[in-house]
Order: C-alpha cells, then structure tokens, then sequence
C-alpha cells in the first residue's frame, strides 16, 4: 500500500522558492538613482529632465502678487516622450518636493495660479495645457511649490500610479529622485 504524497508542505515548499527568487531578482535589480539638472530619468519610453530651478519669494503680476508662506520653488520640467507609437498622459505622474525629513510639498494651488495668470493674462488659470503627449513629442511645464524654510534639502520626485504605484516603484526599481540644486 502506498501512502499519498503530503500537498501541503510541497505547495509550502514551491512558495519559498518562489518568494526567495522574486525577492532575490527585487535585490538585484532594485536601484536608487539621483540625478542632477540637466539629466534625464526615463520612465518606460517617457524622459523627465528638470531644466532650472528658481527660487522667489513671490510670484505673479503686480496686480496679483502671491507671497510664499516659505519660499517658492520654481521648476522647469521637460517631458519627452521617446515612445513611436504610443502617446504620454500628462496626468500619469503627480510632481512632489521631498525634504530630507520625508515632508511631501506638493505643487501649491495659490502659486501655480498666480504664475500661469502671468504668463498668460487673457486665460489665467484657464490656459490650455495638452492633456497627452503624442510619440516624439516634448514639453516643458512650470510647477510651483511652496517649500518651508526649515526644509533642508530639498528633491523632486514624480509618483506613478498613486500610493500603490509608488510602492511598486520603491520596490522594484528604487527611488529616482532630482537634486534641485
């Protein structure tokens, strides 16, 4: 009489393998990257460059001044999207400041508006930005941040797919994030 052969520990025991391997393959692969101005991070098919950074303590027209509760971060980022068939969302990334304390800045409301009614008084906040980008095509966008005096050092990191992507990308590719100065 044979005995059965014991599920359990053998789909316990592919488990482990499996987990030990994709978290050997994470190990391997994962790499925090920093790069300076200047310098492309891609994402897929998708370049990011931060072209300047500008620092003021107000934006906008005379006529509708904005002082910053710290101090304004002005960044010129280009998108360039390296893709030949497939075009770029511009809604795929959230742009945010992080301190070296791990304080989130986001893109501040108040500066923003104020800036692109400068650039362009007529539409003010109504101004037509693309909604996508298509294959080749390149972009550079002015976001604004408001970023505390106590900050610190200071870097710009783009998050896809919300809290769930921004895991994944921790976990498997590493942190890429600008230096901004």
């Amino acid at each position: 009489m044979t005995r059965p052969i014991p599920v359990v520990p053998i789909v316990a025991l592919a488990v482990l393998l499996l987990t030990l391997t994709l978290v050997s393959g994470v190990a391997f692969q994962r790499q925090d990257r920093l790069v300076n101005v200047g310098e492309e991070i891609l994402y897929d098919d998708f370049g990011f460059t931060v072209d300047s950074v500008v620092q003021s303590k107000a934006v906008g027209s005379k006529d509708r001044l904005v002082r910053a509760y710290g101090t304004f971060w002005i960044v010129d980022l280009e998108i360039v999207n390296h893709a030949r068939r497939v075009s770029y969302r511009m809604d795929s990334h959230v742009p945010r400041l992080v301190d070296e304390a791990g304080r989130e800045i986001p893109v501040s409301g108040r500066g923003q508006s104020a800036l692109d009614a400068q650039r362009d008084p007529e539409q003010g906040n109504d101004a037509v930005k693309p909604s996508s980008l298509g294959p080749g095509d390149r972009l550079v966008t002015t976001l604004v941040f408001d970023v505390p005096d106590d900050a610190g050092d200071v870097r710009l990191k783009l998050v896809f797919g919300g809290k769930v992507g921004e895991v994944l990308d921790y976990v498997f590719l590493g942190e890429r994030r600008f230096v901004l100065h």
